[in-house]
């Protein structure tokens, strides 16, 4: 092989474990991974961990211990099956080449959304069909992991001695927030600033999609408590959705115009999600007797406040807290509680790293055109590596297709599962000096 295309070469070697690839996916499907409430973690885990092994990594089982997972999991009402919690498994590989650095690491998410309505295909079948592979989590993310550990084996079957150090982890409940899952690899320093030089998220983007980063999230509900008191006599009550409603008008009247006139400059797709928002979720007025000729006491609103990477948490909450200081001024009989339920920082990574660059050549050799570079709207694992982990040479990429997530009939493309492959291997060893 000295002198051929290393492009070549990559290509005929993914090529060549493409039908061992498609069945490790399929296997991975048919397993039912589904969170709330975290089935089957500890199977699909070992057949992860398994493959890791056969293919060369020194692999691991890593077990979140129950009390982390139920101090997170209770407050955020995930149901409790049995008598606790599921188990929570993760696992990690690594493989060293020539040196120990740079060391790449691939990471995905195998938990799925649950099945929902609408399916004409067996949800955890994995039906090959038509040059797709159906099923929960074929695109969201399983094919990710399946890509990123074949891409790998692609380059030893190619003929190629890693220049450093490829390392893979698979995670559970990214769809619940993820702090079990790669958050807890990040927390117990298995991912860090020191130990990986760059991180690509195996996500669903699309197979020329490179996302950069997500917005912030901060969800939390608000309560107002009033008197309980008979329908026919409302002035001998305080009526808790009357309360309700002067604070939501307050909000749409003064602060959502305020905080939806920031749009960001980000690619942030689709383009409507780069106006920051606050948004009401859901309200119940509960009138604790007599629903229906009784003035409520208790009302609750739960709200989604999404922010752009030009804003942050700690002023996002603070904008917050002051504007419902100054509604409750105005209000001697308000009382209004805000009760904070989940927080994610924004990412942005620059499109100038090294992996962006990398990926980015390799997207344009194989598929012959120009990638794009997205944020997400929502949030995903990336803020651990990138937040906490302190490692800025993070990007999403894999080979689903973005609007089959969470959908019925969910597929795969196999020749999307093909390219992806072929993009991780030829962007592994860009950003180790091997190849350009």
């Amino acid at each position: 092989m000295p002198g051929s295309d290393p492009h070549e070469r990559v290509l005929k070697a993914v090529d060549d474990v493409r039908d061992e690839m498609v069945d490790f996916l399929r296997q991975l499907v048919r397993i039912d991974t589904a969170v709330p409430p975290g089935n089957n973690y500890p199977e699909c885990a070992e057949l992860l961990r398994a493959m890791m092994a056969r293919l060369g990594y020194e692999a691991q089982l890593v077990q979140v211990p129950a009390d982390f997972v139920e101090g997170l999991m209770r407050p955020r009402g995930i149901p409790v099956p049995y008598d606790g919690f599921l188990p929570r498994v993760n696992v990690f590989g690594r493989k060293e080449g020539r040196r120990k650095s740079p060391t790449v690491h691939f990471t995905g998410h195998f938990d799925v959304v649950p099945v929902g309505p609408g399916w004409t295909m067996e949800p955890f079948g994995a039906v090959l069909k038509d040059g797709r592979v159906y099923g929960r989590g074929a695109t969201d993310q399983k094919s990710g992991l399946a890509a990123s550990l074949f891409a790998i084996e692609a380059l030893r079957r190619a003929g190629f001695e890693l220049p450093g150090t490829v390392e893979q982890s698979a995670t559970v409940d990214e769809e619940s927030g993820g702090e079990t899952g790669l958050g807890y690899l990040v927390e117990k320093g298995l991912i860090g600033k020191g130990r990986q030089d760059c991180v690509v998220i195996t996500e669903c983007l699309d197979v020329d999609g490179i996302c950069l980063g997500h917005r912030g999230l901060l969800m939390f509900t608000l309560v107002t408590t009033g008197r309980i008191g008979h329908g026919c006599m409302p002035d001998l009550a305080i009526n808790a959705v009357d309360k309700m409603t002067f604070v939501m008008n307050a909000i749409a009247t003064e602060l959502r115009p305020s905080i939806e006139s920031r749009v960001s400059p980000q690619p942030i797709m689709p383009e409507g999600s780069r106006r920051s928002s606050l948004s009401p979720i859901w309200i119940d007025g509960a009138a604790a007797l007599h629903a229906g000729t009784t003035i409520p006491a208790l009302c609750t609103t739960m709200w989604n406040r999404w922010f752009n990477p030009e804003e942050d948490l700690a002023s996002v909450r603070r904008e917050l807290m002051e504007f419902l200081e100054r509604v409750r001024a105005r209000d001697p009989e308000l009382h209004l509680e805000m009760i904070e339920h989940f927080s994610a920082q924004p990412v942005a990574v620059s499109s100038e790293r090294p992996v962006v660059k990398a990926w980015q050549n390799q997207v344009r050799a194989v598929l012959g055109r120009e990638s794009h570079l997205v944020l997400s709207p929502g949030i995903d694992d990336q803020r651990f590596v990138v937040v906490n982990g302190g490692i800025e040479d993070c990007i999403l990429y894999g080979p689903g297709v973005l609007s089959m997530a969470h959908a019925p009939d969910e597929f795969v493309p196999l020749d999307d599962l093909v390219n992806a492959t072929a993009v991780m291997a030829l962007g592994t060893l860009e950003v180790m000096g091997g190849v350009r």
